[in-house]
């Protein structure tokens, strides 16, 4: 249907000689829910690109609303930010689809538009992200400043060697731009024993 109206306003814009015919026009779609994530080589098949709508995606994602997850309570922003597992395993999944169609991916929002995501961003592979005016040039000297192959690395732990901890991921995040500065490549934190060996269950006690 949209690519049915696109049709229509050229022939109708080319008619009234308001605007030159246009034949080479991309039509990409928001990936801002899971639902969409989950049918993206679908959604691929129509569209030219697609745009990531991470503030979106991780509200729809972890079931909170915005003001958690823009960062109002310090609490509140490492639990349920985009840095969450849960969210970079689907903006990963999105991306991979795209670049395996051979299509663009593109990101906005909050984890593309604060520096503190910077090492994220890069790490997943984006083709582009868009930014206020008022951050892009601090966002440009961010990116700069990383190393690909360190932040790829980052983003593969915090998907797969986190244990799905979304507040280990945020102090770590922390850790990687306190590397940054003192002119040090991030290195993956040592699992604590009681983190790599599993808990032991508690014995059932059934009383007659």
């Amino acid at each position: 249907e949209v690519y049915k109206e696109l049709q229509r306003s050229r022939e109708e814009l080319a008619e009234r000689g308001v605007f030159p015919p246009v034949e080479n026009t991309s039509l990409g779609v928001m990936i801002e829910v899971g639902a969409a994530v989950d049918i993206i080589d679908d959604i691929l098949l129509h569209v030219d690109f697609v745009n990531i709508g991470s503030g979106d995606l991780t509200q729809y994602s972890l079931a909170a609303e915005r003001d958690f997850t823009a960062g109002s309570n310090p609490n509140w922003l490492k639990q349920f930010g985009p840095h969450h597992p849960s969210v970079l395993k689907k903006i990963s999944e999105v991306v991979h689809a795209a670049k395996y169609a051979n299509k663009k991916v593109h990101g906005c929002g909050d984890a593309f538009a604060h520096k503190r995501y910077a090492p994220i961003l890069l790490g997943l592979d984006l083709d582009s992200i868009s930014v206020p005016p008022t951050t892009a040039a601090g966002m440009y000297q961010e990116i700069a400043g990383l190393d690909y192959a360190v932040c790829k690395a980052f983003v593969g732990w915090a998907m797969f060697e986190s244990g799905g901890r979304a507040r280990a991921v945020f102090d770590e995040l922390e850790r990687f731009h306190e590397c940054v500065k003192r002119g040090e490549l991030w290195e993956p934190p040592t699992p604590k024993q009681s983190e790599s060996e599993p808990a032991q269950p508690e014995p059932i006690v059934i009383r007659t």
